[in-house]
């Protein structure tokens, strides 16, 4: 008798997260449906099936794919000028995904937010994960807020990993010490593994380290370890703003925008009093030593 393994679509599958993920699950004895904007580029094994996919398609396109178990959306249209209406498509485009996981009744749908997203959020990404949150209403409907992830690869912590090893100046914006949560690659892919197979009443799950450290200190203890020794100079906000705003007026796209230095202006401590840290075994993250941070 052929035993059928349960399927879980995964938005956002060739991103950072998302082919951790992938591999993670197909090991963990899933069928995957990976979505990405272009499965030409990628391989079908027998756990995995790749298919086109973007944000903006319409509900009859996800109709067209296998039936899911389970949902996890990692995918995110950033907000830039070719995307002026980041923050609807985003919504709109996960509401889609929510409506076919009712539709096939999944028994989770996870979305992937950030520390970045609470009422106060003033970039486009913190706004956008946040109105997301507000949608996940039903049974198994799970927003995960995640710290920064630590693990090698292009995410934003690989980003900062580049710059304090080739720049002989690193700018602590603001003097850097805006509070940042960590959360490990590995002991995130345990916990999503976790989650899927728990029985849960929550619809938002704060999932990092709960300590919050200055990001300056990340900073050092980066440094440290790749034996670097830049000179760090703290600066307040208002250079960057100018700077900013003056890269908006340029006629291309330089990558970086107000959207950045707004998501660290903003950053905010989640105290483990408030959120529910401790739900699962966080044995893993207490075994990073996250106090060598400190």
């Amino acid at each position: 008798m052929e035993i059928t393994k349960e399927k879980i679509w995964i938005t956002g599958a060739s991103g950072f997260i998302g082919t951790r993920l992938v591999r993670s699950l197909a090991q963990a004895g899933y069928d995957i449906i990976a979505l990405v904007r272009d499965s030409s580029k990628y391989s079908n094994t027998a756990s995995i099936q790749y298919h086109n996919y973007n944000l903006t398609a319409q509900a009859q396109e996800l109709m067209t794919l296998p039936i899911p178990d389970y949902i996890i959306h990692t995918a995110y249209i950033p907000y830039d000028r070719d995307h002026p209406q980041a923050i609807a498509e985003n919504l709109s485009g996960t509401a889609i995904l929510l409506e076919a996981g009712r539709k096939y009744n999944v028994k989770k749908l996870l979305f992937f937010s950030s520390q970045s997203a609470h009422s106060d959020a003033s970039s486009s990404y913190g706004k956008s994960k946040f109105e997301i949150e507000s949608i996940l209403c039903g049974p198994g409907e799970i927003a995960l807020r995640l710290g920064l992830v630590v693990g090698d690869g292009s995410g934003l912590y690989g980003r900062i990993k580049t710059i304090i090893n080739k720049s002989p100046i690193v700018p602590l914006i603001g003097g850097g010490n805006q509070p940042v949560h960590l959360l490990w690659d590995e002991d995130l892919l345990e916990i999503v593994r976790l989650i899927l197979r728990s029985p849960l009443s929550e619809n938002l799950l704060h999932i990092a380290i709960p300590q919050a450290l200055p990001i300056k200190n990340l900073y050092y203890k980066m440094a440290s370890d790749m034996k670097k020794n830049p000179r760090f100079i703290s600066l307040p906000y208002w250079p960057f703003d100018i700077l900013f705003w003056l890269i908006a007026l340029m006629p291309f796209d330089l990558g970086v925008s107000t959207e950045n230095l707004d998501g660290l202006k903003q950053l905010t401590n989640f105290s483990p009093a408030d959120n529910n840290y401790f739900k699962f075994n966080y044995t893993p993250l207490e075994r990073m030593k996250c106090q060598s941070f400190s």
